[in-house]
């Protein structure tokens, strides 16, 4: 195959690589960054940081000094760099079955699932479909329960015209590669409380420096090799560097100066790529809409989803496989995202048939790429091949 086109892509190119370069070079290039994210995200605060993961780590350690409380509830799909994070903060990851509705957490099982031990309820906000109970699932958690959004894969999407991340104190975004405003790699913390925001800038300041080496030619790595020509010739070389497991550990510091200022350039554009995601999302689930063999999330009109990717459920398992070959074939890559539950990853004291519904959408699932390399003809080929072949 010549032409693959990948299932994430960069938003950026060589102009906005050498604007960065240069932006790097003023000393407050990343308070200047925080100033544009806190205006997009209509946020009082943020913080950026090397990566979604350590915005993660930062709000339990800021949590945790406050309480004597240990556990921190996730749904059961989601990243397994959560879990890693929590361990690292020296916590105990507690899990809750999702909704095959959304395809978010269950409300419902989440009320339930808090103990006398919960220290803080992670609502994830998966493949950029806002969690619509948001707002239910804060007022429902005990006083003490922190509520924290997951807006890793969410970056710009909003219910009922608020942006994720706004509805609870504190939440953090993602700028890795696979995401909706990828810089290669860092992140942020978002705040709404003046008395956290305390505690995280206390933390942010003790944070090394990352002074960036070798993170240009990443950048600019990254953007060449998801080219579809390039991605095409050179797939079996360039898969070799794809994230398959959680990460050990990893390290904790600043943002570089060159994403700061890639991510002030992105920022000038990135509402033609957020809005080309919504729109090509929307259409594709509602041409798969009225198929009986699909399962797939339900969106609410007031809604605005920004999909990372538009995840598609086969009830027939067996399809999946070979659908996925079929648009590999005709130069399409989908992604079965986290092949296993949490409690299937990692060793958490659960049975491995326990969260039926986490256990069917990992067996079950096909992310379709959304992003704008992929275009309206990528889009009715993937429906014509799903339809042809379930």
């Amino acid at each position: 195959m010549i032409k693959r086109t990948p299932n994430i892509a960069a938003v950026y190119n060589f102009q906005d690589i050498s604007s960065a370069l240069n932006l790097a070079g003023d000393p407050e290039v990343i308070d200047k960054f925080a100033g544009s994210l806190t205006v997009f995200l209509q946020a009082q605060y943020i913080y950026p940081v090397n990566s979604g993961v350590s915005a993660f780590y930062l709000i339990l350690e800021s949590l945790k000094h406050d309480s004597l409380k240990k556990e921190v509830i996730l749904p059961a799909y989601t990243a397994g760099s959560l879990v890693v994070a929590i361990k690292k903060a020296g916590l105990k990851p507690a899990l809750c079955d999702i909704s095959l509705e959304d395809f978010n957490l269950d409300t419902k099982v989440l009320s339930k699932s808090v103990s006398d031990d919960t220290l803080a309820a992670v609502a994830v906000h998966m493949f950029g479909i806002g969690i619509g109970s948001i707002s239910q699932i804060k007022m429902t958690l005990p006083t003490g329960v922190t509520l924290i959004e997951d807006c890793a894969q969410a970056f710009g999407s909003r219910i009922r015209a608020r942006p994720v991340g706004s509805f609870s104190d504190i939440s953090f975004f993602s700028f890795n590669r696979g995401k909706n405003f990828p810089l290669y790699s860092g992140g942020c913390i978002l705040v709404n409380s003046p008395d956290l925001s305390g505690k995280i800038e206390s933390l942010c300041k003790q944070l090394p420096e990352n002074t960036g080496a070798g993170i240009f030619a990443k950048i600019a790595a990254f953007y060449f090799a998801t080219r579809p020509y390039v991605y095409g010739l050179a797939y079996q070389a360039i898969s070799c560097f794809r994230d398959t497991v959680a990460p050990k550990d990893f390290k904790v510091c600043r943002i570089s100066r060159i994403q700061a200022g890639l991510g002030i350039r992105c920022l000038e554009k990135i509402d033609i790529f957020l809005k080309a995601r919504y729109e090509k999302g929307k259409f594709l689930i509602k041409s798969l809409k009225s198929e009986t063999g699909l399962i797939l999330p339900i969106i609410s009109e007031d809604d605005y989803p920004v999909f990372n990717q538009v995840p598609v459920l086969f009830k027939d398992s067996t399809k999946l496989g070979i659908i996925e070959k079929k648009l590999m074939h005709s130069g399409l890559e989908a992604s079965r995202v986290y092949k296993r539950p949490l409690h299937h990853m990692f060793e958490l004291g659960y049975k491995p048939e326990d969260f039926p519904n986490a256990n069917y959408l990992a067996d079950h699932l096909l992310a379709l790429p959304i992003h704008h390399l992929v275009s309206e003809q990528d889009i009715e080929k993937m429906i014509d091949i799903i339809k042809k072949n379930i």
